[in-house]
């Protein structure tokens, strides 16, 4: 979760820097590049255990900090598995990150107009 906090701590900063606006989100490649210079860490973008890269919400692309409803459930990057805990890892818009069950997970899922 350690590399999830830190980018959801960056997505923050850059919010912050650009009239709280969000980074462009259309993708991971374009989201990492914007990003970056707030990380300085290429590898924080995939899990440590596995490699795998960090799935983005595309819906908070260049979105105002404030047409969001909920930032505080609103998701912003997640873990496409679970883990071996039966959870999957979520940074929210807020810059908060946590761990959610499958049932949880759905209607979060939904609530942040993720396909």
């Amino acid at each position: 979760m350690t590399n999830l906090k830190l980018l959801g701590i960056a997505l923050i900063q850059y919010a912050q820097e650009y009239d709280e606006t969000y980074p462009p989100m259309q993708n991971l490649e374009v989201f990492r590049k914007a990003i970056l210079p707030y990380v300085k860490d290429d590898k924080l973008f995939s899990q440590p255990k596995n490699q795998k890269p960090y799935l983005i919400n595309p819906e908070l692309s260049g979105k105002s900090f404030i047409k969001i409803k909920n930032p505080t459930t609103f998701v912003a990057l997640y873990e496409a598995e679970v883990g071996s805990d039966g959870k999957r890892a979520v940074a929210f818009a807020d810059g908060h990150v946590k761990r959610v069950r499958p049932i949880e997970w759905t209607k979060i899922k939904k609530d942040s107009r993720i396909k």
